[in-house]
């Protein structure tokens, strides 16, 4: 009899277990998913051919409630490039480009564009010169598990 409750218990544990991992392993897909969408976004801007007297010098992305209030899920992608060209010409060129697209002058690693949360550039200097963020913000990217990350919320 006693051979039979220890036969009983483990399809019980290991029932239990599923149901308390499902949703552990569910919410790291789902943030696993806007990671990527977010990742994509920052690829996007990677790939885009830079100006003349200007280079790369790092990329950044991440998916959350990153700026304003309220629920719902955001994407935010950005390079940091170093440029010999103005504000008003990056702006420009990248306007051409996509509408979407910001430039904005960025004079430290910390990512000030971003409401909540610590973000910034992984670079050795403190203080950057002639260095500039390209940024864009996606709240519009129709991913269904979007609605279910707790980073939107």
């Amino acid at each position: 009899m006693k051979q039979r409750k220890n036969k009983a218990v483990l399809p019980i544990a290991a029932i239990v277990t599923v149901l308390f991992l499902s949703p552990i392993l569910l919410n790291l897909i789902i943030m696993g998913v806007n990671d990527t969408v977010a990742r994509g976004i920052r690829n996007d801007l990677r790939n885009l051919r830079l100006p003349e007297n200007t280079e790369m010098v790092s990329s950044y992305s991440v998916a959350g409630k990153v700026v304003g209030n309220g629920n719902g899920m955001q994407y935010f992608g950005a390079i940091l490039i170093e440029s010999e060209l103005t504000l008003e010409e990056l702006s420009d060129y990248y306007s051409e480009v996509n509408l979407r697209y910001r430039v904005q002058k960025q004079d430290e690693k910390a990512i000030k564009v971003l409401d909540h949360g610590s973000h910034a550039f992984k670079v050795k200097e403190s203080t950057l010169v002639n260095h500039y963020i390209v940024y864009t913000l996606d709240d519009a990217k129709n991913t269904f598990l979007r609605e279910f990350d707790i980073r939107g919320h």
